[in-house]
């Protein structure tokens, strides 16, 4: 009977695997254990959510766009709806534009009109010369210019201021050459009573000296013109009141 050798004794990290294997035998196979990775179960989470939220986005979008292509299209329709009922004109109208009315220029609305040109007018009395004059020729002091329309027109007529340097008495019957632009600004040489006509600009109808009192309404001798105005004179003696008749001639 031959005699057994004595087996090695295990070495020490032999014994340790041994040990955390659970298995003190040598018969047991050593079964090596492998290691999990838990980051893999992250990855696979994360990417499905990002792929979920990619289909819903999918889905949504047309949607959205459709509405919002629906909601521009739908204030387009009622801009355009709103501009027709504002431009439009009433069924069956036929608008006869006034005789005054300028022409409307290409391009403007039609409902705007413009001030009148001229207007109809005759020359001092409603017997004259037809003539279609501006409303500041009509209106002006001064002028000879007759509508027994002239107060609606123009409104009343203001008071003139007339500087006169040249002497300190103004009488009735003289004669006045203004020396500016207008009678509303105007100043004046007093030429006297004996003046010729053609050196008159207006001739002096009263004043208030001869009428007993300041004047504040004029005798027209061309009645619906503003050619016999109130003028407020002022010489170096003081200032009085008188009625002024514009020479425009025969």
């Amino acid at each position: 009977m031959s005699e057994q050798r004595p087996q090695r004794p295990p070495r020490p990290d032999e014994e340790l695997e041994r040990f955390h294997n659970g298995d003190t035998l040598d018969s047991i196979p050593i079964i090596t254990e492998r290691r999990r990775l838990p980051w893999k179960r992250t990855l696979v989470g994360v990417m499905g959510a990002v792929a979920l939220a990619a289909l819903v986005f999918v889905l949504v979008r047309p949607q959205h766009d459709q509405r919002g292509a629906t909601a521009s299209q739908q204030a387009g329709r009622t801009s355009a709806s709103a501009g027709t009922a504002t431009t439009a004109p009433p069924s069956g109208s036929n608008p006869t534009p006034s005789k005054d009315s300028a022409t409307p220029v290409a391009g403007t609305a039609p409902s705007v009109q413009a001030q009148p040109a001229c207007i109809d007018v005759t020359y001092k009395l409603p017997t004259g010369d037809a003539l279609c004059e501006t409303p500041a020729e009509v209106c002006a002091l001064g002028s000879p210019m007759y509508s027994e329309y002239l107060e609606s027109i123009c409104g009343a007529a203001p008071v003139a201021r007339v500087y006169v340097d040249n002497t300190d008495k103004v009488e009735s019957g003289g004669c006045l050459s203004l020396e500016s632009t207008t009678w509303a600004t105007g100043a004046a040489q007093y030429a006297g009573t004996q003046a010729p006509m053609y050196q008159c600009s207006a001739v002096v109808d009263r004043t208030a000296l001869e009428a007993g009192g300041p004047l504040t309404v004029c005798q027209e001798s061309y009645p619906h013109t503003r050619q016999t105005f109130l003028a407020e004179v002022t010489t170096p003696a003081g200032s009085t009141t008188a009625c002024l008749t514009a020479n425009h001639g025969a």
